[in-house]
């Protein structure tokens, strides 16, 4: 087969386009059978640094009252001062924002907070229920 597509014609091209999707087919069929199935298969392994990364970024908020502070103090610190300041603040707000969503998205917290909606949901339906406003949207 040539490299020169340009001194091909146009039935030339398609038979090379029909036998190239042919040949696509078939290793798409051999790797289809070569897999194995996704329930045998071994999960990834999550990455162990995974935990440095939030599932959301902390907000502006938790870092400005700190801040403001340190600004606020600039005339009684040195430079070198202010900035060991700001990146220790920066630091521990990260470290805390990575503690506090690694608690949220616990087992423990999940099945508290779902509990929690359970009854008010519960305590709401029985509170409708005794004043009779459930009643009269039912009907």
């Amino acid at each position: 087969m040539s490299a020169d597509y340009e001194t091909l014609n146009e039935d030339e091209i398609k038979a090379r386009i029909v036998a190239k999707q042919k040949e696509l087919q078939a290793l798409h069929r051999q790797q289809a059978s070569s897999t194995t199935p996704a329930s045998t298969a071994s999960p990834a392994k999550p990455s162990s640094f995974a935990w440095l990364k939030p599932k959301k970024s902390p907000s502006l908020g938790v870092f400005l009252m700190p801040l403001l502070f340190l600004y606020h103090a600039r005339d009684q610190m040195s430079t070198t001062n202010i900035l060991l300041a700001v990146t220790c603040c920066l630091v521990c707000g990260y470290i805390g924002h990575l503690i506090v969503d690694y608690v949220e998205h616990s087992d423990w917290r999940q099945r508290l907070s779902q509990e929690a909606e359970a009854k008010c949901k519960a305590e709401k339906d029985a509170h409708e229920a005794t004043t009779g406003k459930g009643a009269k949207k039912r009907q």
